[in-house]
């Protein structure tokens, strides 16, 4: 009797799970299989601003002679008028080739030099699109009467003719009278060239610009917590945006490091929130489509950009740092920036603020470690002013020197002054960029100097010449 009842209380078991299993199954696969394309939405489209993005990551002028001033922040003014000078002026048949002297010759007279840390596609940004696309790294603009500008990509060198808008002018002729920041270039600071030539090496000038003046008054900034940016509230606002009001077709799960993760479409759209404060989308799902959609470079920025807007909604202070072809499509990189200045992350977030991949007319992959919440605050009356690029060589020389003998570039010991001066002879950019670490429970954004030497990157608080982060060139950047 016993085994009877047993049997059939089995039965009735396995029958209810039967049940209970196929709803789940059928609620599960109807569900993921819901495919959330974001074609489908009306982006609403924002109009690119050419002055804001395409914006370098370096602006140098010379007033004649050796009086030079950088900017790496508070330039808007005398961007725009670059601006106005070269947008839609270059044509591809107007280029001509020059020799490189040209270039450094007029360098060293009054002008304005303009430097890209990744090369920009010229055509792409100050002309009408050429045939055969040209990246250029630095844009020279001449100030004594000559109505053109030279241009350098790689190890070619380029002159177009040009006239030169008389704001421009007027902004530096301002700019001068004025009580800017003094910068030198390292070789009228040093004269490293006579001393190494003496010591059997030959080097070209280092024209790298450093600060010979005080700098005063460059502010801190306090940015927002992951949990104050990404409460549950926050990501569901964000989910919805992509994969709409009715989320019962998504599947929600923790990680095990604590990532929030939404999906649909079998786990091919996928939307998820790191606890370091990452975000990310990927939509596999576009790629397994036949169809191909015609596109241009310009189309594609169209499209990265709107989506941004669409995703971010009032988002300031963006740059775009670079843009690389990848598979069938565009990686586009963009620079988060507060005061016209990129801010660099340490950490899970190390690099850049968002990155878009773009194919076939549609974004595929998007990664964005913004913060919204950014407040400025003064500590002039604690620190005065910044180091002196002296005072931070001497105080980092054991990390630079450590370094540079790793890469095996000299042969003079570290106690002798060749050995120094080939050191800062090798040092290739100084430029001025915010930093904060995200691995730890730190909410300060702090000014630093942003120095590369050889494969290595150093960044320097500016006013206690600390290191604050080193890390190798050719890793920056999210992966």
């Amino acid at each position: 009797m016993n085994w009877e009842k047993f049997k059939t209380f089995f039965l009735v078991f396995l029958a209810l799970s039967s049940i209970y299993l196929t709803g789940v199954f059928m609620y599960e696969t109807t569900g993921l299989n819901k495919n959330f394309n974001l074609k489908e939405f009306d982006f609403p489209t924002v109009r690119i601003n050419a002055d804001e993005i395409t914006h370098p990551q370096g602006l140098f002028i010379n007033f004649g002679g050796d009086s030079y001033t950088a900017f790496f922040f508070d330039e808007d003014a005398l961007w725009e008028s670059i601006h106005a000078t070269l947008e839609n002026a270059i044509q591809e048949e107007s280029l001509v080739r020059v020799d490189p002297m040209l270039f450094y010759s007029h360098a060293k007279e009054r002008s304005v030099r303009i430097h890209y840390e990744y090369p920009v596609p010229l055509g792409e940004y100050f002309g009408d699109g050429f045939e055969n696309e040209i990246l250029v790294d630095e844009i020279l603009l001449p100030l004594l009467g000559r109505n053109y500008i030279l241009l350098r990509s790689g190890e070619t060198y380029y002159q177009h003719r040009v006239i030169l808008d008389e704001a421009l002018r007027e902004a530096v002729n301002g700019l001068e009278s004025m009580d800017y920041r003094v910068f030198r270039t390292i070789e009228d600071r040093f004269s490293i060239q006579k001393v190494l030539e003496e010591s059997g090496i030959s080097v070209k000038v280092n024209a790298t610009l450093i600060p010979s003046s005080e700098i005063k008054g460059v502010p801190f900034y306090k940015m927002a917590q992951v949990e104050e940016e990404l409460s549950l509230q926050v990501m569901e606002a964000y989910v919805k945006k992509i994969f709409g009001s009715d989320l019962s077709f998504v599947k929600r799960m923790t990680d095990y490091d604590g990532t929030v993760i939404y999906m649909t479409n079998f786990g091919k759209q996928v939307l998820s929130f790191s606890s370091e404060g990452l975000i990310r989308y990927s939509d596999n799902a576009i790629l397994d489509k036949d169809e191909k959609t015609p596109t241009t470079y310009k189309s594609d920025l169209q499209t990265a950009w709107n989506f941004i807007h669409y995703f971010e909604e009032d988002i300031e202070g963006l740059r775009l740092l670079k843009s690389e072809a990848q598979n069938q499509g565009i990686l586009f990189t963009f620079t988060h920036s507060v005061a016209g200045t990129p801010i660099y992350y340490k950490g899970a977030l190390e690099g850049e603020a968002i990155k878009v991949r773009v194919e076939n007319g549609a974004v595929v992959d998007y990664r964005s470690n913004i913060r919204r919440k950014i407040t400025e605050f003064r500590v002039d009356e604690f620190y005065g002013s910044a180091d002196s690029f002296s005072r931070i060589f001497d105080k980092n020389f054991d990390t630079f020197s450590d370094n540079y003998r790793d890469e095996g570039d000299t042969p003079f010991t570290s106690d002798t002054q060749a050995y120094i001066f080939q050191l800062l002879n090798d040092i290739e950019s100084f430029r001025f960029e915010y930093y904060i670490d995200t691995t730890v429970n730190t909410s300060t954004v702090i000014p630093a100097w942003r120095i590369t030497i050889g494969g290595y990157v150093y960044h320097i608080d500016i006013y206690q010449g600390t290191l604050l982060h080193t890390g190798e060139e050719r890793d920056h950047g999210l992966e």
